[in-house]
């Protein structure tokens, strides 16, 4: 693949000039090779047609570049000018402008959605929950206890709804996967409920929302929520592998929406960088600050790694000295990341038009390089303190409470192999072995470990696992349970279920074993549980109802038969 390149090496002032006495710039030449490097590497594994890289030292862009074009077979290079769709990085700049409007009183973050939508209601299993309690807070860090999409505007759908009709689905056929603040849940639900609230609150659309209490603030003069905007402006397509996406309007106002460039997110980097400064002016305080960086919902000691308000938080080689805070996105055919590290005054913006990419991969690979040449050596490695903990044996009948079981998680299923007196978790991406530090606690043997809580029944059976921060994977099944009822009612429903849509074609396949009705995820069946007629639970709680056997609606997406 021909790789285009539009290049800008000299350092860019993002704010005012710097001072006489402050130290001389670094030199970051070699680190512009390497990562220019690093990224041509990941483009042609990837077969990626296009993309643009910022690298910003506190108020300034030390390395900007683009390479490729904005579409497969197409000459039109990407610039660090081309539009990009953020996907989920949306997130965090609908929490900016939530933020910034907290600070003025308009609303605050312990606001039950209730007060701004009176009329919000959601399905719910728990008859004393109907989520008209759930907090700003809790939507904005993915405790809400709502699913991940919605029947009308979701990320396989090709249909653009008003906002009001996106959000009146979420009334009628979403259901609550947990009671609000109980545990993390990723969802694209709570930021566009967030979105709706604040245009009732504001009696502004939400693109108009961010573009004033974000873009313009910022000097952001490309960003948009606007798709038609995009149509007339460079925009580079999404692509599967080196097959164009559809261009299409995406239909997740707060959570996935806005298209930007890595010239103006540079500029949203450097403001973190700085302190929440825009240049002279102050953006965003230094408490809202704070708050947005904190992982919610945890307690104090394991505040080192979780999803804090729009944001993603965790410690750079587990050193409590270098904090990182970013944001991904993926979807219709983009990758896309930002992080930065404000103790250390870096940041990185990564945009790409292919759905293959990883672009965490190379924004840790390029952030590696100008820390080092930044601070002349690496980051020191740190483990948790837990890691540190005496380990604790575990008896052969400890190791047999997991042997075998399996748990189902947002989009895999976790088994155990617990054989020759190891515990070892197997996921798709390989097997970990884990370490028991307490009852309860258990952390991987990884280089800078990762931390998994466990909870357990009254016979001490393990029944829910935690990634310290992040998802929850819920005890599903393992060999010798005893057999279902088998009813035939049940069986009615078994078969493939297929949605096609602009992320290609997705399906279901649902299938009767020892009993009950099973969903099969990769090599995995996971068990269903009915609520009430035609309407099932997976384990974490996403919902599944069946519609005269020839539909279902899982996880909040329609599918036939």
């Amino acid at each position: 693949m021909r790789i285009l390149r539009y290049c800008l090496l000299a350092v860019l002032p993002l704010a005012a000039a710097l001072a006489q006495d402050e130290a001389p710039p670094v030199d970051y030449s070699a680190a512009i090779d390497a990562a220019r490097a690093a990224v041509r590497s990941q483009m042609t594994r990837w077969s990626t047609p296009g993309l643009a890289i910022a690298v910003v030292d506190r108020d300034r862009v030390v390395w900007s570049e683009a390479f490729g074009v904005t579409r497969a077979k197409s000459w039109e290079p990407v610039t660090t000018d081309t539009l990009f769709s953020l996907q989920s990085i949306s997130k965090h700049y609908t929490t900016l402008a939530f933020l910034r409007l907290a600070e003025r009183g308009l609303v605050s973050l312990d606001d039950p959605i209730s007060q701004a939508v009176p009329e919000f209601h959601i399905n719910s299993r728990w008859p004393d929950e109907d989520g008209r309690n759930m907090t700003f807070r809790q939507m904005l860090s993915h405790h809400a206890g709502l699913a991940h999409e919605t029947p009308i505007g979701n990320n396989l759908s090709t249909d653009y709804p008003s906002i009001e009709a996106h959000i009146d689905s979420i009334f009628r056929e979403t259901w609550l996967r947990f009671r609000p603040g109980e545990r993390y849940a990723y969802s694209n639900l709570g930021f566009d409920l967030t979105a709706y609230a604040l245009e009732r609150i504001t009696g502004k659309p939400i693109a108009q929302v961010l573009r004033e209490e974000v873009f313009e603030p910022l000097g952001m003069s490309a960003s948009t929520l606007d798709y038609l905007d995009t149509l007339s402006r460079p925009t580079a397509t999404g692509h599967w592998g080196t097959t164009p996406a559809p261009r299409v309007q995406i239909p997740l106002p707060g959570s996935g929406a806005m298209y930007s460039t890595v010239t103006d997110m540079a500029k949203a980097i450097s403001m973190h960088l700085t302190g929440g400064m825009a240049g002279e002016t102050r953006f965003l305080s230094a408490e809202s600050l704070a708050e947005m960086y904190r992982p919610q919902f945890l307690p104090e000691t394991y505040q080192f790694v979780g999803y804090a308000l729009g944001t993603y938080t965790y410690y750079w080689n587990g050193s409590p000295d270098a904090p990182v805070y970013l944001h991904g996105g993926g979807g219709f055919g983009y990758r896309t990341d930002q992080g930065w590290m404000p103790k250390q005054g870096l940041g990185v913006a990564v945009l790409a038009n292919n759905s293959d990419l990883d672009p965490d991969t190379l924004m840790n690979s390029v952030l590696d390089l100008f820390l080092r040449a930044k601070l002349g050596a690496p980051v020191p490695a740190s483990r948790p303190a837990i890691a540190d903990l005496p380990a604790i044996p575990l008896s052969a009948a400890e190791l047999a409470r997991f042997h075998g079981a399996t748990f189902k998680g947002r989009g895999e299923v976790i088994s155990f192999d617990a054989r020759n007196g190891v515990l070892q978790m197997v996921r798709d991406s390989g097997r970990t072995t884990l370490t028991a530090r307490s009852d309860t606690e258990f952390t991987t043997d990884d280089a800078v470990p990762l931390v998994w809580l466990i909870q357990r029944d009254d016979a001490g059976n393990p029944t829910v696992l935690t990634q310290l921060g992040f998802e929850s994977y819920f005890y599903n099944d393992r060999p010798g349970e005893p057999r279902g009822p088998n009813w035939n009612v049940w069986s009615r429903n078994a078969g493939t279920y297929r949605y096609d849509g602009p992320n290609g074609r997705c399906e279901w396949k649902f299938e009767m074993l020892n009993g009950y009705l099973y969903i099969w995820y990769g090599r995995w069946p996971v068990k269903l549980t009915e609520y009430t007629s035609g309407v099932f639970f997976t384990p974490d709680g996403d919902s599944v109802v069946f519609r005269s056997g020839y539909a279902i609606v899982f996880g909040d997406v329609m599918y036939r038969r």
